[in-house]
């Protein structure tokens, strides 16, 4: 049952949320068409900067293993600080609508 409870609060926050992002960027990419142009650059020079990270690591010496384990470090830390709170969140929310 508390399964089924949190499955469904799950599915009623997503769309509620899509309910009410939907028509936001309806009205921001109707009434400001460049915006999407504007999208589009940002992704083309994301493009570029993720083809010249190599060659910049290459010239500032620094190994590739230290990036990685670097990066692999704050995945790991993020990850467990979104499960605690996620984790809060479901408990406070169970006790919320505990009978």
């Amino acid at each position: 049952m508390v399964n089924a409870l949190i499955n469904g609060l799950f599915n009623l926050i997503t769309k509620l949320a899509e309910f009410i992002t939907t028509p936001l960027i309806a009205g921001v990419t109707a009434l400001f068409p460049a915006v999407g142009q504007f999208f589009g650059y940002i992704t083309t020079y994301l493009g570029y900067f993720i083809n010249y990270i190599p060659m910049i690591l290459n010239m500032m010496l620094i190994p590739r293993g230290a990036i990685v384990l670097l990066f692999d470090f704050y995945i790991i830390m993020y990850s467990i600080f979104l499960v605690q709170i996620s984790f809060k969140f479901i408990v406070k929310i169970y006790n919320y609508f505990k009978f």
